[in-house]
């Protein structure tokens, strides 16, 4: 593997180690809820499957809609993911009050590290495609 590879699955890994940290302080270390870690690993396979399918699966001159449509779908399934977890952590309470909980976790988690990580650590050929890429990454 080359030594770029292996820097950016470390630097993916990271993020999603910073994130792990924030559901287990928002849970106060309730680790008997296993849907926020459900949703970590769905926004992380995710993201792997994006480096994967960016690094050895699409070619590197396919088109931009190809790249960008492939984005916005894992994009797309991490939110549903999002969508289904927090339905099934609210499913047994009476009613559901947007203003207590940690549902936010799952949407701006989940997305976010999906997100921070594709424009830190994307794979070679689609290194500047997120916006602001071309502007923050230097590596």
């Amino acid at each position: 593997m080359k030594a770029s590879v292996l820097r950016d699955i470390g630097g993916i890994l990271l993020i999603y180690a910073v994130y792990a940290v924030a559901i287990v302080l928002a849970y106060d270390i309730d680790l008997s809820d296993p849907w926020p870690f459900i949703m970590l690993l769905c926004s992380l396979g995710g993201m792997l499957l994006w480096y994967i399918l960016g690094e050895w699966v699409i070619r590197p001159n396919a088109a931009g809609k190809v790249w960008c449509g492939t984005w916005f779908i894992l994009l797309a399934l991490i939110v549903g993911c999002a969508c289904y977890v927090w339905f099934m952590e609210e499913a047994d309470k009476a009613f559901i009050d947007l203003a207590e909980g940690n549902w936010w976790l799952h949407f701006a988690g989940g997305a976010g590290a999906y997100y921070v990580s594709s424009v830190l650590f994307s794979p070679t050929f689609a290194k500047y495609l997120i916006w602001p890429a071309r502007i923050i990454r230097k590596w």
